[in-house]
């Protein structure tokens, strides 16, 4: 039994050790290859048709807006999006072949879950350093 604290001999003694189990870390948040593909690990992908046909099946098109079928809708990504695989068996679904969020927007007839003009491609190459400093592509 250590002495009490107003002992001088406590001062020199050191303390018991804490029979606590350390602090637990959060778990981490999966990260994908590059910033510009991080929705690929947050979104559910859609695969199937080519273009903006793949949005249509989440979410009945020309229907009144209801905030559950936008939250429904946006929850998607289409891969591929812009060319359809040559070998599809293949096809590592990394967005090589350029992905398209889903968007829930007002047409002429209602609003409807299809997929937003913007492409986004598998990650760029980093820039190459040549040893004077310059900055070139990478091969």
């Amino acid at each position: 039994m250590p002495p009490p604290p107003s002992s001088p001999l406590s001062l020199l003694l050191p303390s018991p050790p804490s029979l606590s189990p350390p602090p637990l870390s959060p778990p981490s948040t999966p990260m994908a290859e590059c910033p510009e593909l991080q929705f690929t690990l947050d979104l559910k992908r859609l695969t199937g048709k080519i273009g903006h046909n793949s949005c249509y099946q989440v979410v009945p098109n020309f229907v009144p807006y209801s905030a559950a079928d936008e939250a429904v809708c946006t929850s998607y990504f289409v891969d591929p999006s812009d060319k359809t695989p040559t070998a599809p068996d293949e096809y590592p679904f990394d967005c090589s072949l350029g992905c398209r969020k889903c968007e829930y927007k007002q047409g002429t007839q209602g609003f409807g879950c299809r997929s937003t003009a913007e492409v986004i491609s598998k990650c760029s190459p980093p820039p190459v350093f040549w040893l004077d400093g310059e900055v070139g592509a990478a091969c």
